[in-house]
């Protein structure tokens, strides 16, 4: 799939060199260069299309027989890679990232999590070095918990990488908690502290993220997070009571949930493929309905979209920048409505539910 007219296929060796430049700026390695290094990057991204597409399809046999199971497949926008690729204290190279495309499953259970990656593994091929790294029965410090998959798929003879997470509710209301977090404050709690410190209500807020973290594991029984080792529930309730930050950062979260989505306004037909597009500035989110026989329409639909958004057409400086009608845009399967709110492509519905999930704590 070629987005750019005038731009080939370009090889991972291509992609991270043209990464690198764009990391430079115009400024440093001149304005034409800079502008064939952006069409470069955007094709590399527009190559995924097609392995992740694949990935997804995989996912909708693997799920078909797990109840409240819940797909989705996204490309990974481009302003993010190249926010990554600028991370300070990292190394990543555009040609090598795992996640420009993306699948994620979200279940019920970690035993549930543990039977969609078994079918995975016998349906996919895999990294030959590091294929999966297990977040669930090796927390983060930071309190990630997901199981992540790297798959390898073949198109026009080149190989892709696709990242594909597995994860349970608990901890994707905990992952969107982070994101959140993260908007309302101006500070990226995703990214591992910051070499030179942080400020000290910083720090309180990712002992906030980590303790509630150890009482998610907890609940469902599986490796606790680092640090809280041996503590019983009422051990870290009393930890996060303990934190000056915590009143506050409630009040924070609640307000935040603005719950723009609302699952009654869908016909309830059943479950099938769901187009969400939401636009950040005016609020909005449509929900377009595929059933699962129409796969290939929903990824057409999704494709164009997908175009607008990245504003292909635009300067080639303000794609970075991102543009169009919607902000975001997410394929997602469902067995009904009800279950769209948890594949909702901004966190406030999950925000709702991280909430409430804490008030049954007494938080």
């Amino acid at each position: 799939m070629i987005y750019a007219s005038n731009v080939t296929a370009v090889s991972r060796r291509a992609a991270t060199k043209a990464g690198r430049g764009i990391c430079l700026g115009a400024e440093n390695i001149g304005e034409n260069q800079y502008e064939n290094d952006v069409l470069v990057a955007q094709q590399w991204r527009a190559q995924h299309v097609k392995p992740s597409q694949k990935c997804f399809g995989v996912l909708l046999d693997a799920v078909s027989s797990i109840p409240n199971a819940v797909c989705t497949y996204r490309l990974k926008r481009f302003s993010s890679i190249m926010n990554k690729l600028r991370r300070p204290g990292t190394h990543f190279e555009l040609g090598a990232l795992d996640d420009i495309g993306g699948c994620r499953v979200i279940v019920d259970s970690p035993s549930q999590v543990d039977q969609v990656v078994l079918v995975l593994k016998s349906n996919l091929d895999f990294k030959g070095r590091n294929p999966e790294k297990d977040y669930i029965r090796e927390p983060q410090k930071s309190g990630y918990r997901s199981h992540h998959l790297f798959a390898v798929v073949e198109d026009e003879g080149a190989r892709y990488r696709v990242e594909i997470q597995v994860r349970t509710r608990l901890e994707h209301y905990w992952a969107t908690a982070v994101e959140a977090m993260s908007e309302i404050y101006g500070h990226d709690y995703k990214s591992p502290p910051l070499p030179k410190g942080e400020e000290s209500m910083d720090v309180e807020r990712r002992e906030f993220l980590t303790a509630v973290s150890a009482l998610f594991a907890l609940r469902e029984g599986t490796s606790p997070v680092p640090g809280s080792e041996g503590l019983a529930a009422n051990d870290v309730i009393r930890r996060l009571k303990s934190l000056s930050c915590l009143d506050q950062l409630m009040i924070d979260l609640r307000a935040s949930a603005d719950s723009v989505f609302q699952p009654d306004a869908i016909d309830d037909g059943g479950g099938g493929l769901f187009l969400l597009e939401f636009s950040r500035e005016n609020q909005n989110l449509d929900v377009e309905r595929f059933a699962v026989s129409e796969l290939r329409d929903a990824l057409r639909r999704y494709d164009s979209l997908e175009r607008d958004i990245e504003g292909f057409t635009r300067e080639k400086r303000n794609c970075i920048d991102g543009g169009g009608a919607y902000d975001n845009v997410v394929l997602s399967y469902a067995q009904n409505p009800e279950q769209l709110s948890v594949a909702y492509p901004n966190y406030s519905a999950n925000v709702n539910l991280f909430t409430d999930m804490l008030k049954q704590y007494g938080i």
